[in-house]
């Protein structure tokens, strides 16, 4: 969500448009407003259940608002709309805001530091009352019958219903009188995900993301897995490239995400191949906006096959979690940008 014209910290919603259904309602907004739900810490959580708290600790839900790639992109756009998904419950976000004059100092002196205001309700990012607490019950896809907690149970809270409020929303013009949708989706992962079930795919969110139960939420940061997310088979002067068991787009997600193809022969690393979406501005309704101009992005199982030079030379596969610009102006450091998820050689 990157665009210096935008209005800072407005969240007043002028329009709104139809996006793929998402039946369950636990007061999620994709963006629009907070969870109005009280904040309980997740250590609290963790005095019962200890498993679930040590494997949530290690996941990207536990520094959605925290990791440094999201808070660089929140100093260059603080938006209410961005701590609603980030940090949802409405106390985590009052933290947040109070702290924007903070934010803005980093973007105006990006190479300076200065303390920020504590915010350890926020810190907390997806914390477990975030999709647990409804209204002094706890929210589950079953009942045990042994659980101290009155249990509020949704038979949806374990399909991809539930992931779908947060990781599908629109992208929005920024003006003097808050933020309009404009349909155009910055995030189409449970679209993705639809379509891929009405061709024949059986799994839901859960069964990949937190297999067993746990939740590590595993995604495009767990290195490895996402390494085994795709399928490189070399023969002279060509790759082909596949994603494995992905049940959505690849790469899906962030904006500005992609996986590149580049080759060495000897003077450098150069992009052959480029998998993802651009973007271009246009003006609607007087509003600059950003629409999708392309998306090279891997159906689940497609085959992608890249023409390589003649001659020996490297060839790598990187996922790119931000944009060309993030990497050139070096805000961030690289393990936070990019990764090498595959590599080999042609020898000949």
């Amino acid at each position: 969500m990157r665009s210096g014209s935008l209005a800072v910290g407005l969240c007043v919603l002028v329009a709104t448009v139809a996006v793929a259904t998402v039946p369950m309602d636990l007061g999620f907004s994709r963006g629009r407003d907070s969870v109005d739900e009280p904040f309980v810490s997740a250590q609290r959580c963790g005095v019962c259940h200890a498993e679930q708290l040590e494997q949530w600790s290690g996941s990207r839900h536990a520094v959605s608002h925290s990791n440094a790639l999201y808070t660089q992109g929140y100093i260059d756009e603080p938006l209410t709309f961005c701590v609603n998904c980030h940090s949802p419950l409405a106390e985590q976000v009052a933290e947040v805001v109070a702290n924007r004059p903070w934010y803005l100092s980093q973007r105006r002196r990006p190479d300076t530091v200065a303390n920020r205001a504590p915010e350890p309700m926020a810190d907390e990012g997806i914390t477990c009352v975030v999709c647990h607490q409804r209204q002094g019950e706890i929210v589950n896809a079953s009942d045990s019958g042994t659980s101290p907690h009155k249990i509020r149970v949704e038979p949806d809270f374990a399909t991809g219903s539930l992931c779908g409020n947060c990781h599908e929303f629109e992208m929005f013009a920024a003006s003097g009188e808050g933020l309009r949708f404009t349909g155009e989706l910055m995030q189409a992962t449970f679209t993705e995900w639809q379509a891929w079930q009405e061709a024949g795919g059986k799994e839901q969110c859960q069964d990949c993301h937190m297999s067993g139960g746990s939740h590590e939420f595993r995604g495009a940061h767990d290195l490895e897995w996402l390494a085994d997310s795709i399928d490189v088979r070399t023969r002279p002067g060509r790759l082909r490239i596949r994603s494995v068991g992905v049940g959505h787009r690849l790469p899906t997600g962030d904006l500005f995400r992609n996986m590149t193809v580049e080759v060495d022969t000897g003077e450098g690393f150069t992009t052959l191949h480029r998998m993802g979406r651009t973007y271009r501005s246009e003006t609607h309704d007087g509003d600059v906006v950003k629409v999708i101009a392309s998306d090279t992005a891997l159906e689940p199982g497609e085959w992608r096959q890249v023409e390589l030079p003649e001659g020996p030379l490297v060839w790598r596969v990187r996922y790119h979690y931000g944009s060309p610009f993030d990497e050139a102006r070096g805000h961030l450091s690289s393990d936070e940008l990019v990764t090498v998820i595959a590599r080999g050689h042609q020898r000949r």
